[in-house]
């Protein structure tokens, strides 16, 4: 009954032609979009990281240009390349001057070192102690000092790591800043000179960089040593995680990559400071569901106005299908009435569009065949009526003149009594059947009216006629 039914159909139809369109709407809008906003991170965050990459090209150029600015003072790089000088007051005075000015130009250096090549010399100054004069005891920096003597600017970062004053209780996060000084234009080697600073500095810029709960920001050394960064995730030991790895070897200054792994499933964006300034890589690594929060947002909204115009639709479904297939179920219950014989036909308007003609024309039709019917009804009837005339027409004046000549017969007998008997049977015959009044008798009044018939046919042929 589903199948046929029309109403059904036309549910399903309209259903369907309403959901696929809304479905299909709500879905292409949230690819669109979602795709539309990722493009947009992506811009937004790759213009932020190169701000950043700005700031901290300007912040560490500003330290580098310290270290560059002990070129201007020949005092000093006459005392470097003679070391001997040490004793004289005045080249003395002028390291101490010079190293610091360096310590005290900018608020997060915690410590300045320079190792005099020629002699071995260390000199030391802190914010906690004056400049020393000492000898070179350990090696510790040589890794670093040859890094920054092999790079093409002369320049050398040495990652995070901790460093502490004796008058200090517990080691304190640096960055070193390594240079090797060359006896310009010779190329003989003068001094490294390490400015230890805090990164917090770094730290401030980076903090400008990300969303603190929805994003991951990086600082990586071109060695793969971890700078800053912004999770408190625990480090993998020397494991180097894969993505940094993929960063540092795509050898491209910036670009972008979506990354899938157990912890991270997103966009990652990087640039890369210039090899001026140190050559880190500034990673920010952006989630999905943050990338695409907004586009959730507005596929929520238009799931909830399309399932509100879904509702909307389904009634108005329903009420167009009701109200169109109600007027074919009124008419299939009359033609199921027609077809059981039943033409009585009773139903109201169906309306003033197709199906309510098509009712008036139904009604029309049964009232013609009511007609049609009746009329051969009656014609039958009269054809009938007409053909028991003309029977009896034929048989009435023969059998009338029959009992009319028994009746004189008994009269010259001189048979009174059966002639009165013969003359009542006569009248009751010709009463009865002159009566066209009655078109439905008893059954007495039949079998009076044979019985009469009989007596008088009797009273003609006398034994020779017997009946029961």
């Amino acid at each position: 009954m589903f199948k046929r039914s029309i109403r059904n159909k036309l549910i399903v139809l309209l259903m369907v032609a309403t959901i696929v369109p809304f479905g299909a709407s709500i879905i292409i809008t949230y690819y669109h979009t979602a795709e539309s906003l990722k493009d947009q991170a992506i811009k937004e965050n790759s213009n932020l990281l190169y701000q950043g990459k700005m700031n901290l090209e300007g912040y560490i150029n500003e330290l580098d240009g310290l270290t560059l600015s002990l070129y201007n003072n020949p005092g000093f790089i006459n005392f470097l390349k003679d070391p001997r000088k040490e004793n004289n007051y005045q080249a003395v005075e002028a390291v101490r001057n010079v190293i610091s000015t360096i310590l005290y130009a900018e608020e997060n250096i915690k410590r300045v070192n320079i190792a005099v090549a020629k002699e071995d010399r260390l000199i030391t100054a802190s914010r906690r102690s004056t400049v020393v004069f000492s000898k070179r005891l350990t090696n510790a920096n040589q890794e670093y000092y040859e890094k920054a003597e092999e790079s093409p600017n002369n320049m050398f970062l040495e990652p995070v790591h901790k460093i502490k004053d004796p008058d200090e209780k517990k080691p304190e996060n640096v960055i070193t800043l390594h240079r090797s000084l060359i006896n310009i234009p010779a190329e003989d080697l003068l001094a490294y000179i390490s400015l230890e600073f805090s990164p917090d500095q770094i730290t401030n810029i980076s903090r400008n960089l990300y969303s603190g709960e929805n994003e991951e920001f990086y600082i990586i050394s071109p060695e793969g040593d971890m700078i800053y960064r912004s999770t408190d995730e625990a480090d993998n030991g020397d494991k180097t995680p894969e993505w940094i790895d993929w960063v540092i070897g795509a050898n491209k200054e910036n670009g972008t990559a979506e990354w899938e792994e157990d912890t991270f499933s997103g966009v990652m964006i990087y640039d890369q400071l210039s090899q001026n300034s140190g050559g880190w890589y500034l990673v920010k690594r952006v989630p999905y569901n943050t990338l695409y929060e907004s586009a959730f947002s507005v596929a929520k909204i238009n799931i909830m106005f399309g399932v509100i115009g879904l509702c909307l639709v389904i009634l108005a479904t329903l009420f167009i299908s009701v109200r169109i297939t109600s007027p074919i179920r009124i008419l299939l219950k009359n033609i199921d009435q027609v077809e059981k014989g039943n033409l009585d036909v009773r139903f109201k308007s169906l309306g003033n569009d197709e199906i309510g003609y098509l009712g008036e024309r139904f009604r029309q039709m049964i009232d013609k065949i009511n007609d049609l019917i009746n009329r051969e009804y009656k014609l039958q009837l009269e054809n009938k009526t007409n053909q028991l005339k003309v029977l009896q027409s034929q048989v009435n004046p023969h059998f009338l003149y029959n009992a009319l000549q028994s009746i004189g017969t008994a009269a010259l007998k001189n048979q009174g009594p059966q002639i009165y008997s013969s003359v009542t049977r006569l009248s009751k015959i010709m009463r009865y059947s002159m009566n066209m009044e009655e078109g439905m008798v008893p059954l007495q009044k039949e079998i009076d009216h044979t019985k009469a018939y009989l007596l008088l046919q009797k009273e003609r042929f006398g034994d020779q006629l017997q009946f029961n």
